[in-house]
């Protein structure tokens, strides 16, 4: 509230209710704890301030208890407020001033710099009296806050000031009361009957908890030696609320019959409990040995044998996964060996089969362990691949054999080495009869080199129709 300086000391005093007189018949509450604030979530001054935004300022005072003699006035509704928050150890009043008052309840001074959301702000000067809750640091003075009686309505109400000279600022609780966890994730509850604890009022509260109950913690707060953990809910709501950190386990991964599985979509390993990435990117169609599997809030995450052999946290979530299942080859095709050629088992390396050389339709395929296993269209269903390392693409004939006219010069190069052979002139016209697709571009093979079975070809793209 906002007082001019033509207005007496008894009406300055009178209208803001920082009163500065003993009431008759009123008891006095005095804190002396200079040394430090108190240990609660600072913040909770302002929280519970704005829950009250629009309405009078004494449904502060009602809820926490206290005296409504001088309803909605600014300090007397803080003052209601910082009795919440504190769990009623903390009411200013007695000091031989407001600030005075404040620093007998345990409030530590700050600067305006340092101020942050719960702070308090104090204005005791010959021109105005007023008493406002910090919510942001708005910087260069000027703060966002939470007031009663601003406007001399008797109401709580959120605004914008700019403080004037002469205004202090107080700190009655702890800003750091509960600290960030190295790494927030999902626990669960060790045994039944477990409580949570109210870490500003030391006392169980709540319903009790049941054993193996999942619960996500962000942050924690120590109390005589032992840490609390407080779950995402009540780091949202404000809650001053805790687990003891002893009466919670992490969640265990379960045993499961062994078998492989295959992505079927691009995805990657993360950390279950956590919700974290691990940073990799495993393709569509890899597929992988699975051996255990853990289940955080509902979502299923699969673990690999070698990640459970080396005792790692990582896990795969089942959105990613099928059981094993080749994918389709994205053209498929013929692909050749010039050479015998074994089928084998890619999840065991067993050798299944032997074969000549020969061609093969290629239509599906599985990546394990950075190798891409081709798998023909007779054997789809069964585990008979062969190492695509062993294939190589097929030339195919040209639907009609003819003659083209090169638009551009163009070299003449191995498909399979990349060694080059010679350049070939723009307007040279040239008899082609096969072709081979590479990495989804066409390469055209001159009758001549076919026939000597040479392998050379030139970019289709080189090529114009006569």
């Amino acid at each position: 509230m906002r007082i001019k300086r033509s207005v007496n000391i008894t009406q300055l005093v009178i209208s803001c209710l920082t009163v500065l007189v003993l009431l008759i018949g009123s008891v006095l509450v005095i804190h002396n704890d200079s040394n430090a604030a108190y240990e609660y979530d600072n913040a909770t001054i302002a929280d519970i301030m704005l829950r009250y935004v629009g309405q009078n300022g004494v449904n502060v005072c009602r809820d926490a208890g206290r005296s409504q003699a001088f309803p909605g006035q600014c300090k007397q509704t803080v003052n209601c407020a910082l009795s919440i928050a504190s769990g009623g150890r903390q009411y200013p009043t007695g000091g031989s001033d407001y600030n005075e008052e404040f620093r007998l309840a345990g409030g530590i001074e700050q600067s305006s710099a340092n101020a942050t959301k719960g702070d308090i702000i104090q204005v005791q000067t010959s021109s105005m009296l007023h008493t406002a809750v910090i919510v942001s640091n708005l910087g260069n003075n000027r703060f966002n806050v939470v007031d009663s009686n601003w406007n001399g309505d008797l109401m709580v109400k959120q605004h914008d000031w700019t403080l004037p000279s002469g205004a202090r600022i107080w700190r009655m609780g702890a800003t750091s009361i509960f600290v960030p966890l190295d790494t927030p994730r999902w626990m669960q509850i060790k045994n039944d009957n477990t409580f949570k604890f109210d870490v500003i009022k030391k006392v169980k509260a709540g319903d009790p908890l049941s054993a193996k109950q999942q619960l996500y913690f962000i942050d924690k707060a120590q109390v005589n030696g032992r840490w609390y953990l407080r779950t995402e809910f009540n780091y949202n709501d404000g809650g001053s609320y805790g687990i003891a950190q002893d009466e919670l386990e992490e969640i265990p991964y379960k045993a499961i019959t062994p078998k492989w599985m295959t992505f079927i979509e691009d995805g990657n390993r993360s950390h279950p409990a956590s919700r974290t990435s691990i940073g990799d990117s495993l393709v569509r169609g890899t597929s992988v040995k699975v051996v255990d599997q853990i289940v955080i809030d509902g979502n299923v995450y699969y673990r690999t044998e070698y990640n459970h052999n080396n005792n790692q946290d990582v896990g795969i979530h089942s959105r990613f996964l099928v059981d094993f299942a080749p994918i389709p080859l994205d053209s498929p095709r013929n692909f050749c060996t010039t050479g015998g050629i074994n089928k084998i088992d890619p999840t065991t390396n067993q050798v299944i089969s032997t074969g000549n050389a020969g061609t093969f339709m290629i239509n599906k395929k599985t990546l394990i362990n950075g190798i891409w296993y081709y798998q023909t269209s007779s054997d789809n269903g069964t585990m008979r691949f062969f190492d695509s390392s062993d294939l190589h693409e097929c030339y195919v004939p040209f639907d009609n054999p003819r003659s083209m006219r090169l638009n551009q010069d163009a070299v003449r190069f191995n498909p399979f080495t990349n060694e080059q052979y010679d350049v070939l002139p723009k307007g040279q016209i040239i008899s082609l009869s096969t072709k081979i697709l590479l990495d989804n571009q066409w390469y055209y093979r001159t009758t001549y080199n076919t026939q000597n079975n040479t392998d050379a070809v030139i970019p289709a793209s080189a090529f114009s129709e006569l």
